[in-house]
């Protein structure tokens, strides 16, 4: 769930435009969280854009919680304050910060941004003093890009040392990312095959043997202009959220008929 479309980064590997407009009104979201509750929903992930930067946030936040739901934040970690963290918290809030590499030169180049690692370190510092890691999950999410292929088990192995819990993000291509920048199966095999050493855990790579993706199977993705989609990766609106509803989309569009 996109809950705004303006974001403080310009990373090369974005799958959406970070300058685009647009954002939810808060009575408008806080509705279709409630229709998507009736539907089944049990959990959500806000994203964006930098969802940190939509104001009525907890607004969004404080809502879900009281009605049970599991909430994902995506952020790009670089504008947490002590406060948000602490609100993060006490909503039970899992959060997930897309972090490409451990190395400055590379995380910042990919971000565009110099100094954006050490925002992200803070907001780890600032997350794990709330109890994150202790009673609340913190992923850490790295892209599977040839930019970061010869740190990506280092930053790995960092992330584990901390407490985090790192999740292999595939790229995917996009207006911003060719297939040319995206780490090839020759080297995701071989990043796969370390980390299932290093961790004593088999790691599947995802979307291996064209089985498909579930997400499909579990939930839509809204854009901010309210358009329903399969997923954020998938530029294909099957309804729109503030013409239709969700629940005519949910209930009659065909992709979504073995949901």
């Amino acid at each position: 769930m996109a809950v705004n479309g303006a974001c403080n980064l310009d990373c090369t590997y974005c799958y959406v435009d970070g300058s685009r407009p647009g954002q939810w009104n808060i009575e408008d979201l806080v509705k279709l969280f409630d229709e998507a509750i009736q539907l089944g929903m049990e959990k959500i992930q806000l994203s964006g854009g930098e969802p940190t930067l939509y104001r009525p946030l907890f607004t969004a936040i404080d809502h879900l919680h009281q009605r049970g739901t599991e909430i994902l934040l995506v952020t790009n970690g670089t504008t947490m304050t002590p406060e948000m963290a602490r609100r993060l918290h006490e909503n039970g809030v899992i959060v997930g910060i897309s972090l490409e590499s451990i190395v400055d030169e590379v995380d910042d180049a990919l971000t565009r941004s110099p100094g954006a690692l050490s925002k992200k370190l803070q907001s780890i510092e600032m997350l794990k003093d709330e109890g994150y890691t202790r009673d609340v999950p913190l992923n850490i999410l790295i892209k599977t890009l040839k930019a970061n292929e010869a740190t990506f088990i280092q930053t790995w192995q960092w992330a584990v040392s901390q407490g985090l819990q790192p999740i292999l993000d595939r790229a995917i291509p996009g207006p911003r990312l060719t297939i040319q920048e995206i780490m090839s199966p020759e080297s995701l095999h071989y990043i796969m095959d370390e980390l299932s050493g290093i961790q004593g855990i088999v790691h599947k790579i995802p979307f291996l043997y064209n089985e498909g993706c579930d997400r499909l199977k579990c939930g839509v993705h809204i854009e901010t202009n309210g358009d329903i989609l399969p997923c954020g990766g998938v530029k294909l609106p099957v309804a729109n959220a503030y013409q239709e509803g969700l629940t005519k989309a949910w209930k009659e569009n065909e992709l979504f008929a073995e949901c």
